[in-house]
């Protein structure tokens, strides 16, 4: 269905009949609408499509969450995009590792490493080393938990 913005003549987009109206780079496009493909697709199509699951599903896990809505929400606010954009983009772009800090590791199990990394909207912990451009994880048993 089609979606008029404004005046008549003012910003349309959407599907019409088979026409699809939409705005590329800047300038709007009319064009027939696209079908389904008819090659299968190819494991990397695949790969990412079960991607893109996980980070919605990650979204909706932030939806539920009062707290981290309101922060994507906040980030979202006079950006052209939505605060499950946001989430979605923070899920699918892996973090940059700014610093580890191993100061205090001695090997044994449990013990803290700080991962201090930059990339995502969502602060990892709020201890003393936090910083609104470095966050931290905990690594546990081969893994890592927000702390």
């Amino acid at each position: 269905m089609g979606k008029i913005r404004g005046e008549i003549g003012g910003e349309i987009t959407g599907t019409v009949g088979d026409v699809t109206i939409t705005v590329w780079k800047g300038i709007k496009v009319a064009k027939r609408k696209q079908g389904p493909s008819t090659v299968p697709p190819s494991q990397a199509q695949m790969q990412q499509r079960s991607r893109f699951l996980l980070a919605s599903t990650y979204a909706k896990e932030v939806g539920a969450a009062r707290q981290k809505r309101a922060l994507y929400e906040t980030l979202a606010k006079g950006q052209p995009t939505t605060w499950r954009a946001l989430a979605i983009q923070d899920y699918l772009t892996p973090p940059i590792i700014v610093r580890v800090d191993v100061d205090q590791y001695t090997g044994k199990a449990g013990e803290r490493i700080d991962v201090f990394r930059s990339g995502c909207h969502l602060p990892a912990g709020e201890g003393n080393n936090f910083r609104p451009d470095a966050r931290r994880c905990k690594c546990f048993r081969g893994g890592w938990r927000l702390c």
